[in-house]
């Protein structure tokens, strides 16, 4: 989880993103680390949606669903 959120915060670093898409990159990534650590891209995403974000926008659920994928299939 830590090492998907540390992806996201250069990766905002980098594109030099506001506050708001920065903080739906670190869920995103926060939740692609979940899925790759445990091969479940569903618990990724259901742990973006309960745990990190208080108000879940469309754009942050799209992002964390896309993130969680990508992130099962190249594990697998």
């Amino acid at each position: 989880v830590q090492m998907g959120a540390a992806m996201a915060q250069m990766t905002a670093e980098k594109f030099k993103t506001d506050r708001d898409h920065t903080h739906d990159l670190l869920c995103a990534g926060a939740g692609a680390g979940l899925a790759a650590t445990f091969n479940a891209p569903i618990a990724g995403i259901c742990f973006v949606l309960e745990e990190l974000h208080v108000r879940i926008s469309t754009g942050c659920f799209f992002a964390a669903c896309i993130a969680c994928l990508t992130a099962d299939l190249l594990v697998r």
